[in-house]
C-alpha cells in the first residue's frame, strides 16, 4: 500500500499564462510551489529546467501552428521522473507518438480530458489506469462554469 504525499511539497508547471493559465496558477499555488512558463514571454532556454522540477505539468496554451506537437520526445524526456502531465487544453498540442512512447516506458504519468480523435479508440486507449487517465472534457457543462460564461458575455456587451 502506497502513502499518500503532502502536496505542499509538490512543485507545479503551469504552461501558458494566459486567462486559463493565470486562473489556474492563483488556485494552485494556495496548496503547491507554482511556477509557469509562457512561449510568448519567457526564454526557451529556462524551460527545460522547470520541466526537471515540476511534479506536475498543466498545459493551458492555444492550439495553433506554433503549439502544434510543441510537447514532444524532447519535452517528455525533460520531464521529472513520476511526473504527471495533465493536458485540459487541446489534444494536439501533445505529439501523440511521442507520448505513447513515454508512457509506455512507465516514467511519467498523464491524464487527458481531450484527445485527438472522438470517441478516443487509439493506442493509448491501451494503457492502465495507473500510468494514463482519460476524463470527458466537461467543465464547460457545469453551472458555476455557465454562470461565469454570462458574466463574461454581459461584460463583453457593455464594453460594445
Amino acid at each position: 500500500k502506497k502513502s499518500r504525499q503532502a502536496l505542499f511539497k509538490k512543485k507545479a508547471l503551469i504552461l501558458g499564462k494566459g486567462k486559463i493559465g493565470k486562473k489556474v496558477f492563483e488556485k494552485m499555488k494556495l496548496f503547491m510551489d507554482v511556477d509557469s512558463y509562457d512561449i510568448l514571454t519567457d526564454k526557451p532556454e529556462s524551460l527545460k529546467g522547470k520541466l526537471n522540477h515540476a511534479d506536475v505539468i498543466s498545459i493551458h496554451i492555444p492550439l495553433n501552428s506554433d503549439t502544434k506537437g510543441i510537447i514532444n520526445s524532447e519535452f517528455l524526456s525533460n520531464m521529472k521522473d513520476g511526473a504527471l502531465l495533465v493536458n485540459t487544453a487541446r489534444a494536439p498540442i501533445i505529439n501523440e507518438t511521442d507520448l505513447f512512447n513515454e508512457i509506455k516506458s512507465k516514467r511519467i504519468k498523464c491524464a487527458l480530458d481531450v484527445f485527438w480523435d472522438e470517441p478516443y479508440k487509439k493506442n493509448l486507449s491501451t494503457f492502465d489506469h495507473n500510468h494514463l487517465s482519460f476524463t470527458p472534457h466537461l467543465a464547460s457543462t457545469c453551472k458555476e462554469f455557465l454562470i461565469s460564461a454570462e458574466k463574461d458575455l454581459h461584460n463583453f456587451l457593455k464594453k460594445l
